[in-house]
C-alpha cells in the first residue's frame, strides 16, 4: 500500500513539472503573421560616365598641339589636339592626281558619248559600237565617283573645304598646279560631342592590330592609325558596373530601382535602376564563388551634383528584393531533429507543446523564411 502511494506521488510530481516546462518555454513565443518580405543587397564599384565617345587617330602622325587637358569639361566642336602626318601629305597627292585623272576621263567619255548617240540615232554606227561607248561611260563616271568620295574624305581629315577642290576647272592648268603643290600634313581634331576629357582605357588588343589602341598622349607623342588618344565622357548621368554573386543574381531584375551613396559624396542620395543583366559569368573567378555583372545607370545629375561627384568616386549600390508576403519568423524558433528542420507549436486551448517539420526559404542573421508547415496566428516558441 506505501509502494502503490509512492508510485502516486511521484506520477503527480512528474505531471507538474512536464506542465511546469511547458509554462517556461510558452513565455517566450512568437506569433505567426505575413509580413512584408524586403532583402537589401548591397554592392561596391566605381562611378564611370554615362556614355563614351572615344578619339582616335585618323593617321599615323606626331601630335604638335593640345587644347586641353584631361579631366576638363570640353564642348562640342572645339579643337582638341593637331597631329602632323607625313603620310597624310602623300595620300593628299595621290588621291588629289587620281581624282583630277579620273574627272578629266569622265568628261572626254561624256564628250564622247554625246557623239556617238547622234551617229547611232544617224544609223552610222553599229548598236555594238554604241553598246561600247555607254559601257565606257559608265565605268568612267564609277571611277570618278569612288576617286571624288575617297579625296572628300580626306579633305575633311585635314580641315580643308571639298568644294574649293570639286570647283576646280581643269582647263586652268595654273590652279591645279597650285593645289597639287600644297603640302597639307596638319590633322586637327575636334570634339564631336561636349563632355569631359578621359583617359582612354588600356587595350588588351595584339600589338599587331590597327584597331581599338589605345595610348597616353602628351604632345610629341607618336601615334598609329586608328589608335584611341581620348575619350569624351558624358557625365549628365552615371554608370556603376558591380558584381553579383551567383546566390543573388537570380533575385536582380532590370529596371529595379537602385538607391546610391557614397563616402566621397556625404548626404548626396542617387537614384538609378538596373539597367543590364549579364547571362554569364565573370571568367578567371578561379576557386571563388562565381559572379555576373550588371550595370546600374543613373540617368541625370543636377548641376550641382555634377560640381560635387567626380569619375572615379567609389560608390555603394543598394538593391531592395521585395518577395512579397511571407511568414518572417526569428532564426532561434527553428531547430533540427533527426536531419529535419522543426518548429514548436504551442497548442492555444492546452498550452501544450508539439514539434512541427518546417521548410524554410532565405535567411539572414536573425530571421528565416518559412514557406510550408504553419499557418497564421500559430504561436511558435522561440530560444531554442
Amino acid at each position: 500500500m506505501k509502494y502503490f502511494c509512492l508510485l502516486i506521488v511521484l506520477a503527480l510530481t512528474a505531471c507538474q513539472q512536464a506542465h511546469t516546462v511547458d509554462k517556461n518555454a510558452a513565455a517566450h513565443t512568437f506569433t505567426v503573421q505575413k509580413t512584408r518580405d524586403d532583402t537589401k543587397l548591397y554592392f561596391k564599384g566605381r562611378l564611370q560616365p554615362l556614355s563614351l565617345v572615344n578619339i582616335s587617330s585618323p593617321e599615323n602622325g606626331i601630335i604638335t598641339t593640345m587644347h586641353f587637358t584631361f579631366g576638363q569639361k570640353i564642348q562640342a566642336h572645339q579643337l582638341l589636339l593637331t597631329i602632323k602626318s607625313a603620310e597624310l601629305s602623300k595620300q593628299y597627292q595621290e588621291n588629289l592626281t587620281t581624282y583630277l585623272k579620273n574627272k578629266e576621263a569622265y568628261t572626254t567619255a561624256k564628250q564622247k558619248f554625246s557623239g556617238t548617240q547622234r551617229l547611232a540615232k544617224d544609223g552610222i554606227i553599229s548598236k555594238i559600237e554604241f553598246r561600247n561607248s555607254q559601257v565606257q561611260l559608265n565605268d568612267s563616271y564609277l571611277s570618278y565617283m569612288q576617286a571624288k568620295k575617297k579625296l572628300r574624305q580626306l579633305l575633311i581629315e585635314l580641315n580643308i573645304d571639298p568644294d574649293k577642290i570639286f570647283n576646280l576647272d581643269i582647263s586652268k592648268r595654273q590652279s591645279i598646279n597650285n593645289s597639287l603643290n600644297k603640302n597639307p600634313d596638319i590633322i586637327a581634331i575636334y570634339a564631336p560631342v561636349s563632355g569631359l576629357a578621359l583617359h582612354p582605357l588600356n587595350s588588351n588588343d595584339d600589338d599587331n592590330t590597327t584597331s581599338n589602341k589605345s595610348t597616353n598622349i602628351v604632345i610629341g607623342s607618336s601615334v598609329k592609325k586608328n589608335h584611341t588618344l581620348m575619350s569624351i565622357g558624358n557625365i549628365n548621368g552615371l554608370k556603376i558596373n558591380v558584381d553579383v554573386d551567383e546566390i543573388n543574381i537570380l533575385a536582380i531584375k532590370k529596371d529595379q530601382p537602385v538607391i546610391i551613396t557614397g563616402v566621397a559624396f556625404p548626404g548626396i542620395v542617387l537614384h538609378g535602376y538596373v539597367a543590364n543583366i549579364s547571362d554569364q559569368a565573370n571568367i578567371n573567378m578561379g576557386n571563388s564563388m562565381p559572379t555576373f555583372p550588371i550595370t546600374i545607370i543613373v540617368p541625370k545629375l543636377t548641376p550641382s551634383q555634377q560640381q560635387l561627384i567626380h569619375i572615379g568616386m567609389s560608390a555603394n549600390a543598394m538593391i531592395t528584393v521585395n518577395h512579397g508576403n511571407n511568414f518572417i519568423v526569428p532564426l532561434n524558433a527553428v531547430f533540427q531533429h533527426n536531419g529535419k528542420r522543426m518548429v514548436t507549436i504551442v497548442n492555444k486551448k492546452t498550452g501544450k507543446l508539439h514539434n512541427v517539420i518546417v521548410q524554410t526559404g532565405h535567411t539572414t542573421a536573425t530571421k528565416v523564411v518559412l514557406t510550408h508547415g504553419v499557418k497564421p496566428g500559430d504561436t511558435l516558441v522561440i530560444g531554442h
